[in-house]
């Protein structure tokens, strides 16, 4: 496998590559429920609804409304052009061809028992700012997701030329998103990296 960039730093050498196997970010315990419907592809969390349960995405959205009490609820929409992407908002007007090969699929949430229970800091009834910091959070889930299913995910393995030879010092996979501050490569690296490194390891193309 060829490295897709190429970092040098003093006696250390850092190849990123693409991660060709990536595990889902559904299967890490999500307290949030992704439910999506497609004909295709099969995205979000496993449920049991079907299509014929709900008249519409409005009918969908008092229904799961009423059975989670959301913290927050928000709509999913996918792409499909050259490979598929998933956002909180209509691709319309933001991607080519956005009006024939977008739509709506589905929905994210997280109920308040969970939300509270975890970030809650003691409260016992959402209020303006949780209910933002629970949408951010959705919307979190959602980028990582939408990473994955790019193949926007990484992995490195970092050298050291020791008495003349490189040897490999570290390894890791699993990185998702292409920005080194963000997606925990930095984390890996000797220190010197972070004040040398001032451009993402990766340009997504």
């Amino acid at each position: 496998m060829k490295p897709i960039h190429k970092i040098k730093r003093g006696k250390y050498t850092l190849k990123v590559y693409h991660d060709d196997n990536p595990e889902s970010p559904r299967e890490w315990g999500c307290l949030d429920k992704m439910i999506c419907f497609h004909g295709r592809y099969n995205l979000g969390d496993k449920h049991e609804y079907t299509s014929n349960d709900f008249e519409g995405w409005d009918d969908m959205f008092n229904q799961l409304t009423e059975e989670y009490k959301p913290a927050a609820i928000l709509q999913l929409y996918l792409y499909d052009h050259s490979g598929i992407s998933i956002s909180c908002q209509s691709f319309v007007g933001r991607a080519q061809h956005a009006e024939w090969d977008s739509g709506r699929i589905g929905f994210i949430l997280i109920s308040t028992k969970d939300f509270l229970s975890n970030w809650g800091k003691g409260a016992t009834e959402m209020t303006p700012e949780l209910t933002e910091q629970a949408t951010n959070f959705l919307k979190g889930q959602v980028e990582t997701y939408d990473q994955y299913l790019q193949g926007d995910v990484y992995g490195f393995r970092l050298m050291e030329k020791i008495d003349g030879k490189k040897e490999e010092i570290d390894s890791c996979w699993g990185f998702y998103g292409d920005d080194y501050k963000t997606n925990g490569i930095l984390e890996h690296l000797p220190n010197d990296f972070e004040t040398q490194l001032d451009e993402k390891l990766v340009s997504v193309s």
